[in-house]
Parts: structure tokens; C-alpha cells; sequence
């Protein structure tokens, strides 16, 4: 193996690994299921509370609500595209 080899095997195109997760998470839960999120989401939730017991603050839960009420304004706003 020379330097020329070497540089290839660097320089080499590879997949985005954001894409890639985004990819197989949309196909798993098309193939498994609305029920493969929640449980997904229940394995996430259980596994923060493992790793950090005093999550969430009563300030973090507040904050979270008012992310989740602005987004509801917004999704609210769009309007729907009437070519559809």
C-alpha cells in the first residue's frame, strides 16, 4: 500500500451519518409500526431517567410546554397547499 492508496481510501466518498440514521428509523417505523415509536420513545424516556433521576426540572417541563404551544401555533398557521 503506497500514499496514493492510502489518500484514496481518505479522500473516498461516504454517506452522510445524519441521513443514514434518518433513513433507517423512517423505514423501520414504516415497516414496524406507529406502535415502534412510542416504544422507541418509552426506551429513550427510561433510559434518561436512568442516566439523570432528577430530569426533568419543573423549569424544564415549562420550558418544553412552551416549545410544544409555540410549534402548535405555528402547525396551525400553515395553510393547507390547495394543489393537493
Amino acid at each position: 500500500m503506497d500514499e496514493k492508496d492510502i489518500r484514496a481510501f481518505v479522500e473516498r466518498p461516504r454517506p452522510d451519518p445524519a441521513r443514514s440514521e434518518a433513513i433507517y428509523w423512517r423505514e423501520r417505523k414504516g415497516r414496524l409500526g406507529l406502535g415502534e415509536g412510542s416504544r422507541i420513545a418509552g426506551e429513550l424516556w427510561d433510559y434518561v431517567r436512568e442516566v439523570r433521576p432528577d430530569w426533568s426540572s419543573p423549569e424544564e417541563r415549562q420550558a418544553d410546554l412552551e416549545h410544544h404551544i409555540r410549534l402548535g401555533r405555528l402547525l396551525r398557521s400553515v395553510q393547507p397547499d390547495k394543489a393537493s
